[in-house]
This record gives C-alpha cells, sequence and structure tokens, in this order.
C-alpha cells in the first residue's frame, strides 16, 4: 500500500486516506471479533497428515504443562500441533491473540508458547539444509529484500494513514511491536538470517545508524522504529505546512523507507 501512495500525486493522498477508512475498520473490527475454536483434533488441524505419526512426532515437542483452564491446556496443545505441522503463522497469529491480555494466569501459557516458538527456532536452524533451505523455500525469509521493504512499506503506509486520521495511533503502536519481534527473530513465520538478527549485529547496526544507547536487543529494535517514525512525521509536517514541496516529500519518504529496509537486511552504508 505504501508503494501505491508514494506512486500518485502527493495532494491526493489526503482523499485517499479517507477512502480506505472503511477497509482498515472493517479489518480490524473483523481482527477484534475473530472467537477462538473450542474444539481440536488432527483431523481438524491437518486434516491430511497420519495421526499416529503426528502423535509420534510431538512427543519429541516440549510437553503441555498444567495450566489453569481447560481452554488453555487445548490452546497449548493446538499450539504445538500447529508448530509440529509447519503452521508457524497460524501458531504465531493465535499466540499473540491468546496471550496479550492481562491476568498471572496467563503467564505460564505465555511461557510454553515461548519455549515452542524457541523448539521451532532450534530445529529450523540446524535442520539438514540450514540457511540455504529458508532462503529458498520460506516466503517469509528475513534475507529477502522483497519480503523486508513489503514490512517496512506496510509500516510507513500506516504513518502516513495516521497523519491523514486514518487509523489510531494504537495501530501504529501495535504494528511496531510486531515488527520488532519479526526482527528480533522471534516470529517463527520469519526466519532470520542466521545470526544477523542479533543483539550483536543487527542490534549494533541499529545503534550506530540511529545513535540509540545500549539497550535490550527488542528495545532497540523499537527505538530505531520511532526515530524513524519521528522523521516521517517531520516530513509530512514539512510537506503540510508548505516548507517541504510534495515531489520533494515523497521522495524524501522513498529514501527513508529504502533505508531502513537496507538496515534492517545489513546493506546499508551508514
Amino acid at each position: 500500500m505504501f508503494t501505491i501512495l508514494l506512486a500518485m500525486n502527493p495532494a491526493t493522498i489526503p482523499t485517499i486516506i479517507q477512502k480506505i477508512k472503511p477497509i482498515i475498520r472493517s479489518l480490524r473490527d473483523a481482527a477484534h471479533t475473530a472467537q477462538p475454536q473450542n474444539r481440536v483434533n488432527a483431523r481438524e488441524l491437518h486434516p491430511s497428515a497420519n495421526e499416529t505419526e503426528l502423535v509420534i512426532k510431538m512427543q519429541t515437542w516440549p510437553n503441555v504443562p498444567p495450566l489453569p483452564n481447560p481452554w488453555m491446556t487445548r490452546r497449548a496443545r493446538r499450539w504445538r500441533m500447529w508448530l509440529v505441522t509447519g503452521q508457524a503463522r497460524r501458531f504465531q497469529a493465535d499466540f499473540r491473540a491468546s496471550t496479550g491480555g492481562p491476568g498471572r494466569d496467563r503467564i505460564r501459557l505465555r511461557e510454553y508458547g515461548w519455549a515452542l516458538r524457541a523448539e521451532w527456532r532450534r530445529r529450523i536452524e540446524q535442520g539438514p539444509a540450514g540457511n540455504a533451505l529458508r532462503r529458498a523455500d520460506h516466503p517469509n525469509y528475513l534475507g529477502d529484500r522483497a519480503v523486508v521493504r513489503g514490512l517496512v512499506d506496510g509500516w510507513f503506509a500506516l504513518q502516513i494513514a495516521r497523519a491523514g486520521g486514518a487509523v489510531p495511533h494504537n495501530a501504529i503502536m501495535d504494528e511496531t511491536v510486531r515488527l520488532t519481534h519479526i526482527f528480533a527473530g522471534d516470529d517463527p513465520a520469519y526466519p532470520p538470517i542466521g545470526g544477523w538478527n542479533s543483539q550483536t549485529l543487527l542490534g549494533e547496526e541499529l545503534r550506530r545508524t540511529f545513535a540509540l544507547p545500549d539497550g535490550p536487543f527488542e528495545t532497540t529494535l523499537s527505538e530505531a522504529f520511532g526515530v524513524v517514525g519521528l522523521r516521517v512525521l517531520d516530513v509530512l509536517r514539512g510537506a503540510e505546512g508548505g516548507s517541504i514541496e510534495p515531489n520533494a516529500a515523497v521522495g524524501q519518504l522513498q529514501k527513508l523507507a529504502s533505508h531502513l529496509a537496507d538496515t534492517l537486511l545489513g546493506h546499508a552504508n551508514g
């Protein structure tokens, strides 16, 4: 969406933003009203799988611990089944939705999800094909420029939409948190670049590029997005106030997006 916005006459952007309001609202409402399923079994989750083989495979993954209620136990079993059958994206979406609410009773469920995610990452990293398999076959490999640019462009589109009043501030915050987890290597749906997506490599590059203080890796990622977000707002305000020509503003936004993507990939020159 960001690429489409930049390809248009900048003067039309506020009108476009107003037109996409109902679409954004309907997507957000659909996400909020989605309800978890109450039953789980092998045929429901992976109809083509041999149930006996699945049971054997699941025994090599972290066992479901005692949890406060049956709903959490069903959810934990579903997560394990999804990862065993290669449905990492489905696991990640449900993990985020199921553990984001308040309450100490969710802590153990969240910890089990983290253990499953760590096991998934270990198996991907130590698999027979390793990074080559991820690069060749995984559609969301973080070493693929198209994947990274797609994530960055989507985040920029939210920034522009927010400036036009099309989405609430929380939408940007939620997306920044999601991207932080992705580039920290914590989202199984987005395999990282070997050791690059780490505190010592990408974290150090972000601190150098954006003049950030030392801190935890995810904090560094979040602060880097914050710095770029402020620069985006400065450009948009300049264009609105007349201090930046519309075409120049679009060019600056394009450069900001490219530079952020290059930095996340390790291709930036500074």
